[in-house]
């Protein structure tokens, strides 16, 4: 990137469109949009958040499902010089009364039939595919400096608690321009659409491919892996990525069936999870003539390592080496660094780095150093400089290609009725699926609670991947000696094929 790029994701967007033109861009069912209609679109928008008095540095908070709309909704917000927070449309409401009052947003905008949190003045966004958005007005637009904030990925907290990960335009450029770079995306191709936009995975896979010239294609209803498979043949996708969830779920599948969907597919990425050894050999041995990449990154770091599997099939217990600008050491207990192949906690610098939480100083002097950031994961180093993901220092759950904490869901859960108390577990997952699944081990306040109970409590308060797989009775919920609940001696105690007759698992 040249100094006299724009250094704002509005101003960097649009003067690649303008290349652009009539080529595809985005593409649901038998609608779309060329890149001169979404540009117009975008700028359509931007128009009427500015009626709306949105203005730069304010925060809009986005509601959407996983459509179209929501690219328009960030990419309008940041061409006002507003700071996106977007959040799946079915999203807890606990959740997101917390962050309206952490970030005291201007404007919520959300799809039809979504009901923004209150005290919030709301708008509502419909994409019409058909309407003439007048031609885009983004050049009209005053710049925003590449250091502001452009937006809030709330991560898991600790505490239960999301915290707000500042990521700035220059630093959003950045890993767009070197994720585009790493795996091999081209103007013209077409890209599966299967990761959230408002997780960091889906929304920084989504820019780089937009930025790119690549046309997005987003699956109708409900996202199976057939449908997936479906999708990848008939939609001649050429490239996309895929949760190691779900490359757990194709590779359950029958061989051939698999290769003669990705028979045209010339890159797939993977990352956010740990796939075992054997999975990646057989993984790339199913598509041998497909170009295979695993990231490692988390929220405040997104893709900071890359690895090339076609060029590197020695590292298949690797996450790979650090992207161009982004520099990795491992620290150990002391706080220094530790020889190659010993494991320690990972720490990353680098101009993808976010800079701090929003309104959480002190968690940010812990967590961000001297440029450093702290991730509290634990991994290795090679000779060569190739990473390897080790663990997980705390209790976060990692299922599906979601990660959050175990106190994130005992707070949308609140009080369970018929329970005295009751600890949520990340346990690994029996069928090697998932990675890890939230259990909720339970002490009843009487004889007569069933499970049952609690997942008519529950259906509506939690969203899909934070649901407990398994409840278990227990007698007592396990302390530390200061009084804490002693997550570790469950989870070091329970497994999905090790569960003790007398405390057997309870689903509905």
């Amino acid at each position: 990137m040249n100094d006299h790029q724009p250094t704002d994701i509005a101003g960097f967007l649009a003067r690649r469109w303008k290349t652009l033109d009539d080529l595809p861009a985005l593409r649901h069912g038998e609608t779309g949009l060329s890149y001169r209609q979404l540009s117009g679109q975008v700028g359509y928008w931007a128009q009427r958040l500015r009626e709306a008095q949105v203005e730069p540095g304010d925060r809009v908070m986005l509601l959407f499902p996983n459509t179209p709309a929501l690219l328009v909704a960030a990419f309008a917000v940041l061409a006002c010089g507003a700071i996106v927070e977007s959040f799946d449309d079915k999203a807890g409401r606990q959740r997101l009364d917390y962050v309206v009052g952490l970030t005291e947003p201007k404007l919520c905008l959300h799809s039809a039939g979504v009901h923004p949190p209150e005290g919030v003045d709301a708008l509502e966004l419909v994409l019409d595919f058909n309407r003439d958005a007048g031609g885009s007005n983004l050049d009209d637009i005053p710049p925003c400096a590449g250091g502001d904030t452009a937006i809030l990925l709330f991560s898991s907290g600790s505490t239960g608690l999301p915290k707000g990960v500042e990521i700035t335009h220059r630093q959003q450029i950045a890993i767009a321009t070197h994720l585009a770079a790493g795996v091999g995306l081209r103007k013209g191709m077409r890209e599966l659409v299967v990761a959230p936009l408002s997780h960091s995975d889906g929304w920084q896979r989504a820019l780089a491919a937009l930025a790119t010239g690549v046309e997005l294609c987003f699956p109708e209803g409900l996202i199976t892996i057939k449908q997936i498979l479906d999708d990848v043949s008939s939609l001649q996708i050429d490239t996309l990525f895929l949760h190691p969830a779900w490359i757990r779920y194709l590779l359950r599948c029958n061989q051939e069936e698999v290769q003669r969907a990705f028979a045209g597919v010339v890159s797939l990425e993977t990352g956010s999870a740990t796939l075992w050894p054997e999975e990646v050999a057989r993984l790339r041995d199913w598509l041998a003539d497909t170009a295979i990449h695993i990231h490692y990154g988390i929220s405040e770091s997104p893709r900071s390592t890359l690895l090339d599997l076609g060029a590197r099939p020695d590292k298949l217990a690797g996450v790979g080496r650090p992207l161009p600008g982004v520099e990795i050491q491992i620290l150990g207990e002391g706080g220094g660094t530790v020889a190659p192949g010993e494991v320690g906690q990972i720490v990353i610098a680098g101009q993808h780095l976010s800079r701090r939480y929003w309104r959480m100083p002190g968690l940010s002097e812990e967590r961000f150093r001297d440029g450093w950031l702290l991730t509290g994961d634990y991994g290795r180093l090679d000779g060569e400089g190739f990473l390897s993901f080790a663990g997980r220092k705390d209790d976060l759950i990692a299922s599906g290609g979601f990660c959050f904490y175990p106190a994130e869901v005992e707070s949308e859960l609140g009080e369970i009725p018929g329970v005295a108390d009751y600890l949520v577990v990340g346990i690994p997952d029996a069928k090697g699926v998932l990675g890890e699944e939230p259990w909720l081990f339970v002490v009843p306040a009487g004889p007569d609670w069933s499970s049952r109970q609690f997942f008519l409590h529950a259906r509506n308060r939690l969203e899909p991947y934070m649901m407990p797989r398994r409840v278990v009775v227990l007698d007592t919920i396990p302390r530390t000696d200061s009084g804490k609940p002693h997550r570790q001696a469950l989870r070091s105690r329970y497994t999905p094929s090790n569960v003790h007759p007398h405390q057997e698992p309870r689903t509905p």
